[in-house]
């Protein structure tokens, strides 16, 4: 199993969800927010962060491509860049 996270600093986005071919997906997307908010000589900083998490699993061993995900921020869409991955057998070590 792992965990592929995507993370946002804009407020106001749309997720657009990616696909994976070959991985099942035990668990996603799964989204968590945070907003803080620093006050100091130098004035007022904000910081926004979404959270896009899935939790996955590989059915088989092989490479596979995860495609890229993406945010539409009024009508702007912005992605990231697909991930292959090279998924190995187990071994009589893994536990």
């Amino acid at each position: 199993m792992f965990t592929i996270e995507f993370i946002s600093h804009v407020k106001d986005g749309e997720f657009i969800e990616l696909t994976i071919g070959g991985i099942e997906v035990l668990m996603g997307p799964t989204v968590s927010i945070s907003h803080s908010t620093a006050i100091n000589s130098e004035g007022r900083k904000e910081e926004y962060r979404k959270t896009y998490a899935y939790m996955l699993r590989a059915t088989k061993a092989g490479e596979f491509t995860i495609s890229e995900a993406g945010v539409d921020i009024d009508g702007e869409k912005y992605f990231s860049k697909p991930h292959t991955i090279t998924v190995v057998a187990k071994t009589d070590l893994d536990m």
